[in-house]
């Protein structure tokens, strides 16, 4: 088994560092691409999907669509996205 971890931005980089310094035996692979532009091996999927697509009021960084894009391509049925579930609470106010 192997970690596959995905960073758009330049943060990639460091992440490897950081990598490299702390974890033996290559069993974390990163990788500097668009989540959307993933490609794993053919056959290959993933028994669990770790995201943090949460923007400022859950929504307004729009992850939301390139997780379920690797979702649809890549998840094993019955695998998990983490998190899976989140509440957004509002409340009235006036001024």
């Amino acid at each position: 088994k192997r970690v596959l971890a995905v960073e758009a931005s330049r943060l990639a980089y460091f992440l490897k560092q950081i990598v490299d310094r702390n974890v033996p035996g290559g069993a974390v692979e990163v990788r500097e691409c668009l989540a959307e532009e993933l490609r794993l091996s053919e056959g290959e999927e993933a028994d669990v999907i770790i995201s943090e697509w949460m923007g400022y009021f859950l929504l307004f960084e729009n992850m939301l669509p390139s997780v379920l894009s690797v979702r649809d391509r890549y998840l094993k049925p019955g695998g998990l996205i983490l998190p899976s579930r989140c509440r957004l609470l509002a409340a009235p106010i006036e001024d």
